[in-house]
């Protein structure tokens, strides 16, 4: 092996993978190796209809009391038909729910199967479900609050809000 400086002092080039990068290099495989048996382990998905149902109108319901307990939004400004107001994030929230609980998987069997049902797949869907339930409720929220004419945030501002 050529010295880098002096062949007389013997300082020579190194392996470019010494031993702490190779330590570095199997810590890192070891870790994304753990990480992808735990995304694509088993997750159960619900397999009752009757559980389907419960959750989705029990998120609904949640999203309704939480508001109408707390206010948050501004949502003490909202005068006329409060409760019909908040009750329209409860309903838009449960529909949402039935649409990917219940309706997605008579149409989408194969996806859905309990059997390939892992967590990287639910992970998505609560993602997705996150994305659109927002989505929604930020276009009910504008046309309704604009309507009183009580400003609303952008769409990007209220999804950076609901992710950090």
């Amino acid at each position: 092996m050529p010295c880098l400086i002096s062949p007389e002092l013997s300082i020579c080039k190194l392996n470019p993978i010494s031993f702490p990068q190779k330590m570095i290099n199997e810590y890192v495989t070891m870790t994304f190796n753990k990480v992808n048996q735990w995304i694509l382990a088993p997750f159960p998905f619900f397999e009752s209809s009757k559980i389907k149902w419960i959750v989705s109108i029990g998120f609904g319901l949640f999203i309704f009391l939480f508001l109408l307990t707390f206010q948050p939004f501004g949502i003490s400004e909202v005068y006329p038909n409060k409760l019909l107001y908040l009750a329209g994030f409860g309903l838009i929230t449960t529909l949402i729910l039935i649409i990917s609980l219940v309706v997605l998987p008579l149409i989408l069997p194969q996806f859905f199967e309990n059997q390939k049902w892992n967590v990287v797949k639910q992970i998505l869907l609560l993602l997705i479900n996150t994305l659109v339930i927002a989505g929604i409720n930020y276009g009910y929220s504008h046309r309704f609050l604009s309507a009183i004419h009580i400003q609303t945030p952008n769409l990007l501002n209220l999804y950076l809000l609901l992710f950090l």
